[in-house]
């Protein structure tokens, strides 16, 4: 919540005068300044970001419905066991739906701080 005001900014928007929704391009741009600051966040807690060639292959298998499950259930052990993330990476090499949840994220913001 406390970047929400540097990244309105950031699209030309005043925080405090704004009562309009956002335009898809804002909505995009929001979503990636989103991402970068949760990678931010989560390598100071300590994560580290899943091998390129391990996050392509798991994105690989995430995609296909028969070894979804199997692959999520991995990445959980690794995240929870040994602090590695998939989603540390950059914004362009995210599965659909983790922007999915960023850009839905970002849509609201107006609505989170209590502006829209």
């Amino acid at each position: 919540a406390n970047s929400i005001p540097s990244k309105l900014r950031s699209i030309g928007v005043d925080p405090s005068a704004t009562t309009q929704a956002f335009s898809d391009d804002q909505i995009d741009t929001l979503a990636r300044l989103e991402h970068n600051r949760w990678n931010v966040e989560r390598l100071i807690a300590g994560f580290k970001a899943l091998p390129y060639a391990e996050r392509m292959d798991y994105k690989a298998r995430f995609e296909n419905p028969s070894t979804r499950q199997a692959a999520k259930d991995e990445h959980n052990k690794y995240k929870n066991e040994k602090f590695i993330h998939k989603d540390i990476a950059p914004y362009d090499e995210l599965l659909e739906v983790s922007k999915d949840y960023d850009r839905t994220t970002s849509r609201y913001l107006l609505d989170v701080i209590g502006q829209f």
